[in-house]
């Protein structure tokens, strides 16, 4: 039987590092006060859980199923960690912020639109 280190698990080491570097970042924010704006709250909580979640994947065995859903936690941690750094330093409201994603989200759903 393999030892627990030898398993192959479905997000690396480097992944998890680089999550806790953006949990530190996302922290380091947080003595902003735009980051306490009404709108921003639920972006700020979704993307504290996406992140919480993803964190708790670095015990899952891997599995090309479970791989898929981790990318798709990194891309909508990727998304919601830009609206937040829109919102909070360019001042941007989180629909402005939002906007970029939802429209590059319609093109590539509809390729045939350009």
């Amino acid at each position: 039987m393999p030892s627990q280190s030898k398993v192959k698990r479905v997000i690396t080491v480097q992944e998890i590092e680089d999550l806790k570097g953006k949990i530190r970042c996302l922290y380091k924010l947080f003595k902003n006060p735009r980051m306490m704006l009404e709108e921003l709250k639920p972006t700020v909580v979704k993307l504290l859980e996406s992140m919480h979640i993803l964190s708790l994947c670095a015990y899952v065995p891997h599995s090309d199923a479970c791989r898929k859903i981790v990318e798709l936690g990194m891309k909508q941690i990727a998304i919601l960690e830009d609206v937040v750094i829109r919102v909070v330093l360019s001042g941007k409201t989180v629909k402005q912020a939002a906007e970029k994603h939802l429209c590059r989200a319609t093109q590539n759903n509809n390729p045939t639109s350009n």
